[in-house]
């Protein structure tokens, strides 16, 4: 590949997506994979040294719409841990920080974002705004909940479709708990 693409995996888990990316990138292409429960941050660090991923950066951080500190809902299976809500208490707390904040303190912008983070993709969309409207990258999605699509929705600063994996429909919002596609409207009408 001849041209560098950053991609930032939000919700690297133990880095399935960031090692299939790590390798359709190539040695000019760079992978930021952003993680916050500890004990997956470890798996995905031993992963990409086993695969050799030179390309891949591990960031022990959760994204989110603010930079500190959360409480982090772990979950018999690592699959489902997540940043608490209002309401939820947990022993675990992690640091938190938005994408626009690590795009501008100097990580290279993303040309693909994937986001899988438990029912925080509005979150992890309001903080990455600027970054979106700006360099309007490829968003992989999954959406656990209506609720959550409907905030991705809402939180998105431009216009962008949105296709159902699952179904091949494309919408302009996500209507329903699945996986996305979802790309800039780009020519006439464009939002931003």
């Amino acid at each position: 590949m001849a041209a560098e693409v950053p991609v930032y995996d939000v919700g690297a888990h133990a880095g399935f997506f960031t090692l299939l990316a790590s390798r359709l990138a190539g040695d000019r292409g760079r992978v930021y994979a952003l993680e916050a429960c500890p004990d997956n941050v470890e798996r995905l660090r031993r992963n990409v040294e086993a695969n050799r991923a030179l390309n891949v950066e591990v960031v022990a951080l959760a994204a989110s719409d603010r930079d500190g500190e959360a409480a982090f809902v772990m979950h018999e299976s690592t699959l489902q841990g997540r940043l608490a809500g209002e309401m939820e208490h947990s022993a675990v707390t992690v640091r938190t920080t938005t994408i626009d904040t690590l795009v501008r303190e100097g990580m290279t912008p993303p040309d693909v974002i994937k986001i899988d983070v438990e029912g925080a993709e509005g979150a992890v969309v309001r903080g990455a705004a600027r970054t979106i409207a700006v360099h309007r990258p490829a968003l992989l999605l999954e959406v656990h909940a209506r609720e959550a699509g409907t905030e991705v929705a809402d939180a998105m600063p431009c216009r962008y479709t949105f296709r159902d994996l699952a179904t091949g429909i494309e919408t302009g919002a996500p209507n329903r708990a699945s996986h996305y596609l979802a790309l800039p409207v780009v020519g006439p009408g464009r939002l931003g």
